[in-house]
């Protein structure tokens, strides 16, 4: 069980979203592929992103399960 939950938590870093592992290879194959690094105020515009895109994900995620709870449901009045 334990190395199940390891190696989903490993994929999931691995996607190439920002803020995540993934993301920054992204960053350092662009880099690579241009021979200079990206301009900083761009690679804050791709790390912030994926910040505001995380922080999203995790919102939409709370409410939903949130929302299946029978406590939750009996105050919402459904």
């Amino acid at each position: 069980f334990t190395a199940l939950i390891s190696i989903n938590l490993a994929v999931l870093n691995a996607l190439p979203l920002p803020m995540l592992d993934g993301g920054q290879f992204v960053l350092l194959l662009i880099e690579g592929l241009r021979g200079r690094p990206l301009p900083e105020r761009i690679q804050m515009a791709f790390m912030q992103s994926g910040l505001v895109l995380l922080l999203g994900l995790s919102a939409v995620l709370i409410v939903k399960d949130t929302s299946q709870l029978s406590l939750v449901r009996q105050l919402m009045g459904n």
